[in-house]
C-alpha cells in the first residue's frame, strides 16, 4: 500500500486509501457498470515540478484525449510506466505498438461519447484488459490514469441549455375574430398574434436541460462538432 507523506502528485493516488477492510477506492469498475468511485468528477490536484514532466504549469503542449488521431494520442502513451505506485523502479512501459493499441481503444470509445473526465475511462474495462493494457494487478492498472492525468487534457466547452414549450388555445368567440380571420385566412397561423394575451389559455407544456458538449476547433470540413451529454425533462416537483 502506497501512501505519500506528502502533497499528493495525482488525483489518482486516492486510489490507495482505504474505507473498508480490504477496499480501497476503486478508479475503474471491471464490471462496466460504473460503479467505480468518480474522484476526478470531484478533485483536482496542482502537479508537482519534476524532470521530465509534461503539465501545463511547465508550459508544455498536452494531447487532447478527443483526439481522432491514433498517432497523436499514442505518442502521450508511449513509455508510460505500468507502475504499482509513482516512482516504482523498473515499472515496465508501454512500447510503440502497445500504445498504439491502447490509443486505438479510447478513441473507440470517444468516438460514440466525448470524454469530459478521466472517471469516464473508468467505466469502460476492455480498455483496462491485459491484451490492450499489459498489466498484471490493479494498482498497475489504475497507473494508466495516473499518468494520463499528466500528459492528457479535455478540448471543448460545455453548455448548460434550458428549454421550455407550451401549447395555447384561445377562449375568443369565433365570430370576435371578425375581420382578423378574413384578413389572415391564407395565413391562419398568423390569427393567434392578434389574440390578447389576457385571452389565451395554456393547454400544456414541457421544459427540458441539456448538457451539450463542442469542440471549439473546426474539424476538417469546417464545422465545429458537438454532442448533447446530457438531457433530461424537467418537471414542477
Amino acid at each position: 500500500m502506497h501512501v505519500r507523506n506528502a502533497p499528493l502528485d495525482s488525483v489518482a493516488e486516492l486510489g490507495y486509501l482505504g474505507f473498508a477492510p480490504f477496499e480501497t477506492v476503486k478508479l475503474y469498475d471491471p464490471s462496466g457498470a460504473g460503479a467505480h468511485h468518480k474522484v476526478y468528477d470531484h478533485f483536482t490536484v496542482r502537479p508537482l515540478a519534476g524532470p521530465g514532466r509534461r503539465t501545463r504549469e511547465d508550459g508544455a503542449a498536452l494531447v487532447n484525449l478527443n483526439t481522432p488521431y491514433a498517432q497523436v494520442l499514442a505518442a502521450a502513451l508511449l513509455d508510460l510506466p505500468m507502475d504499482e505506485f509513482p516512482g516504482q523502479a523498473g515499472a515496465d512501459t508501454l512500447d510503440e505498438a502497445q500504445a498504439l493499441d491502447l490509443a486505438q481503444a479510447i478513441i473507440g470509445r470517444n468516438a460514440q461519447r466525448r470524454f469530459i473526465s478521466l472517471s469516464q475511462l473508468g467505466a469502460f474495462p476492455e480498455l483496462f484488459d491485459d491484451s490492450v493494457f499489459p498489466s498484471s494487478n490493479e494498482l498497475q492498472r489504475e497507473a494508466l490514469l495516473r499518468h494520463l492525468e499528466h500528459r492528457t487534457a479535455f478540448r471543448g466547452n460545455t453548455f448548460l441549455i434550458f428549454t421550455a414549450a407550451e401549447q395555447q388555445y384561445s377562449s375568443v368567440r369565433q365570430h370576435d375574430l371578425g375581420g382578423v380571420h378574413r384578413l389572415y385566412a391564407s395565413d391562419p397561423s398568423r390569427v393567434s398574434g392578434q389574440i390578447p394575451r389576457s385571452n389565451r389559455r395554456r393547454m400544456g407544456g414541457a421544459q427540458a436541460m441539456a448538457l451539450i458538449w463542442m469542440d471549439p476547433i473546426p474539424n476538417a470540413a469546417g464545422h465545429r462538432e458537438a454532442q448533447v451529454l446530457r438531457f433530461r425533462w424537467l418537471t414542477d416537483e
